[in-house]
């Protein structure tokens, strides 16, 4: 959907799949710190595709804790909407 390979996308930063103005901007740095506190968050979002295309996606993104309560990564379940 997004146009990249699984090798292009592991270890990197979800900013990969944002706009410019929205990697800067406080309410994607705020959206983040509520993930690493443990908030789940839900919507639709403008993402960009590796071809530089917005597409809208519903997605889901869920934290996920180790035995000890730490959160480790983030989960994202997404579809085009």
């Amino acid at each position: 959907l997004m146009g990249y390979s699984q090798s292009e996308v592991i270890g990197e930063h979800h900013r990969l799949f944002v706009t410019k103005d929205e990697k800067s901007s406080e309410e994607y740095r705020q959206f983040w710190r509520e993930l690493a506190l443990g908030n789940s968050k839900r919507g639709t979002f403008k993402r960009l595709t590796r071809r530089g295309e917005i597409i809208n996606l519903k997605s889901n993104f869920s934290p996920i804790k180790n035995r000890q309560g730490e959160i480790v990564r983030i989960m994202e379940v997404a579809y085009e909407a």
